[in-house]
């Protein structure tokens, strides 16, 4: 089972990554910070992380590209049919939420493109396109931790942090969690460096 410490560090990771890569919603989510932080001042309380609506659908949209798991593994508990074909009680059941549920549905029909302002329309997800934290009974009870945890892994970066990018060719690969092949190509280095001039 993997819950929690891996699959938050991979969402933050790839945010990271995918932020280096698209520096204008990068310049977003620290434009953010900074009005949070006049707001409401420097601490993470309840209302400031709840103020940063477009950091944790940076979160959301870093998730969506890349599932911190591809696949659900349960054990069928009784028999059962799907899709005209007989599911023994016992055998292992596999969903690949990574990408039927997150490229294969009306929201976002075949869309690998970074946009994290898809989550600000308003509207709420139907919870069958949305399964990156599984559905029903059997959704993560960390969901909204992990949520919270990245928002702030952001919002802390975006307040005192740069990112650029080494190379931008790195293939994903999962094992079992998705990551760049060659690790992480992002430099990271606190703002005022002078290796950011």
């Amino acid at each position: 089972m993997y819950a929690g410490y891996d699959t938050t560090a991979s969402v933050a990771s790839n945010a990271v990554w995918q932020l280096a890569k698209h520096p204008e919603v990068w310049d977003k989510v620290k434009e953010e910070q900074a009005g949070v932080v006049a707001e409401y001042g420097p601490v993470f309380t309840e209302v400031a992380v709840e103020a940063m609506v477009y950091t944790e659908a940076v979160v959301k949209e870093a998730m969506r590209v890349m599932p911190p798991l591809a696949a659900n593994f349960k054990i069928a508990t009784k028999t059962f049919g799907l899709a005209g074909r007989r599911i023994p009680k016992g055998w292992m059941v596999v969903t690949a939420t990574g990408s039927t549920a997150q490229y294969f549905n009306d929201r976002w029909p075949m869309d690998a493109d970074f946009r994290p302002e898809r989550f600000l329309t308003g509207k709420a997800p139907d919870a069958c396109q949305d399964m990156v934290f599984g559905l029903g009974a059997h959704t993560c009870i960390g969901s909204r931790l992990s949520l919270v945890e990245n928002t702030v892994v952001l919002a802390t970066l975006a307040r005192g942090y740069v990112f650029s990018l080494v190379e931008d060719g790195s293939r994903v690969v999962s094992d079992p969690m998705p990551r760049p092949e060659n690790g992480l190509p992002v430099c990271v280095t606190r703002r005022g460096d002078p290796r950011n001039q």
